[in-house]
């Protein structure tokens, strides 16, 4: 990861018996769901829910950092919109983002649903406040 944060973090990967790290890390009124890996098993889209609910708990902002993320299925983009749904702000996805991620925002017309930002280090820039969305 290219960013680095001040405060503590803690992986839901080490509550299961499963190899894929998604990882809570809060950064001054953000919280940052970090994914390593393609999630394309149940396990790994219910670790991912843990996360988003977890993160939507803190009250900040939640951003979601999709930059490791080559295979987008369908299960993460359900997850995503769930917690956009059950937040009070939209989330933010954090790239670069794939292709195939991109092309699966536009094929289901969800991109506007998100704030999306080129990087995480972009997003984290003290002057990102609440603007409205970039493009990567």
């Amino acid at each position: 990861m290219s960013a680095s944060f001040s405060s503590s973090s803690w992986s839901l990967s080490s509550l299961s018996p499963f190899c894929v790290p998604v990882v809570l890390a809060e950064e001054e009124g953000w919280c940052v769901v970090m994914v390593d890996a393609d999630l394309e098993e149940p396990q790994d889209l219910d670790l991912l829910e843990m996360a988003l609910c977890a993160a939507a708990r803190t009250g900040k902002r939640v951003m979601v950092d999709l930059s490791m993320v080559d295979f987008f299925s369908s299960g993460v983009l359900d997850a995503l919109l769930g917690a956009g749904r059950r937040g009070q702000d939209p989330l933010w996805l954090a790239g670069p983002l794939s292709p195939s991620t991109l092309r699966r925002l536009e094929l289901t017309a969800t991109t506007g649903l998100f704030h999306l930002t080129a990087s995480l280090r972009e997003a984290l820039a003290p002057d990102t406040g609440q603007s409205a969305p970039n493009t990567p």
